[in-house]
């Protein structure tokens, strides 16, 4: 690869992507709100280090990990004051983007559609609508997380 494909490669990109443009966005969010930086659910971050560019780098990060966050909690919530009413389903665990359930195998089904359906609901960031994916998958009575397999009909 020459450094010219390089650069037309970078160029394709950045018209399809036009990080350079939020990048300036989001760094002039920082100045205007003073080292705030606020995510399109309003969820909030002070931006602390002394280091202009280690800031910029925090702001950028925050935002769609931030909003990836919120929905699931947002989504957990929900799912659990509708799911757990009679305590067949119970939350065991969340990291990160993945939350864990547990439920009696005739609610299965349900509980699979309800938190596909839930944590799939669609929204909008900057006069776009979008959702975030989600994968089920399932272990059975004595399988472990090692064991979970994608259950692609839900």
């Amino acid at each position: 690869t020459t450094e010219k494909e390089v650069k037309r490669f970078q160029d394709v990109l950045h018209a399809l992507h036009p990080l350079r443009e939020w990048w300036a966005a989001v760094e002039e969010q920082i100045e205007r709100d003073k080292g705030i930086i606020t995510n399109t659910f309003g969820d909030q971050r002070p931006l602390r280090d002394p280091d202009h560019h280690s800031r910029l780098k925090d702001a950028l990060s925050f935002l769609p990990q931030s909003t990836v966050a919120h929905r699931m909690n947002e989504s957990y919530n929900e799912l659990h004051d509708t799911m757990d009413e009679q305590g067949e389903i119970e939350l065991l665990h969340q990291v990160h983007d993945e939350l864990i359930w547990q439920s009696v195998l005739t609610r299965l089904r349900e509980s699979l559609r309800l938190t596909k359906q839930v944590m799939e609901r669609k929204f909008k960031i900057h006069g776009r609508t979008l959702y975030i994916p989600t994968e089920c998958k399932v272990s059975l009575p004595g399988g472990s997380w090692a064991s979970m397999e994608e259950v692609k009909e839900v």
